[in-house]
């Protein structure tokens, strides 16, 4: 017979790589969340994969989805917060320099969507 669930390491396996990536709009630098045995966190790049900068580290909480990079340079995206029974999305965002990547604010839930 087979392994049993628990023994046969599908239980294990978690999700690490890289994901939701976006390009600047002069298309000089790619934002995206990447996972790994250090944690989630959202980065850039160049196009070459050469200048990675961490623009935000996910300590606290946990990322639930895709990236938004708005025209005025702020990325938008939803992370989980603890509420009073079940943990609660909101859409937060971080203003970054589109040519260095690198972030200009503090995270900070996003009052209004202002694209």
């Amino acid at each position: 017979m087979g392994k049993s669930a628990p023994d046969s390491g599908y239980l294990r396996i978690r999700a690490v790589g890289y994901f939701s990536p976006i390009w600047s709009s002069s298309g000089q630098r790619l934002f995206y969340m990447r996972i790994d045995d250090k944690g989630r966190r959202i980065e850039s790049s160049d196009i070459r994969g050469e200048k990675v900068t961490t623009i935000f580290s996910l300590k606290e909480y946990f990322w639930g989805g895709g990236l938004c990079l708005t025209p005025d340079g702020r990325i938008l995206f939803p992370m989980s917060e603890p509420g009073p029974r079940l943990p609660v999305y909101n859409l937060w965002e971080i203003k970054v320099d589109a040519v260095t990547g690198k972030s200009m604010s503090e995270p900070d839930v996003s009052p209004v969507v202002r694209l």
